[in-house]
């Protein structure tokens, strides 16, 4: 299976420490290195160094799965990520969580 693992970018208007610095997504790291042990391919996406749209990427690679990290500031993001993918497939499974790190 195919799994795409994203981090958003935030919303042009939410304040955070992403106006600062810019940190790897560890919490991402990690889930990939799991998934990857269960046999399965794994695409990191971090939208806040991307300069494509989402779409791009779903196309591109053609996930069977998009995973997404988030905080409550992100789910407007999030909402229109999950469009954004189900535009390209429809068939594509999407799911939302938030790593307790």
């Amino acid at each position: 299976m195919k799994v795409m693992l994203v981090r958003p970018k935030p919303h042009k208007n939410s304040l955070g420490l992403s106006d600062l610095m810019t940190c790897e997504p560890l919490e991402l790291e990690y889930v990939s290195s799991l998934v990857k042990n269960e046999g399965h391919e794994v695409i990191l996406i971090d939208m806040m160094l991307e300069k494509n749209k989402l779409s791009y990427f779903i196309k591109k690679h053609e996930p069977d799965i998009v995973a997404f990290t988030a905080y409550i500031t992100h789910v407007n993001v999030i909402k229109s990520y999950s469009k954004e993918v189900k535009k390209v497939n429809n068939k594509i499974i999407t799911v939302v969580g938030r790593s307790p790190l």
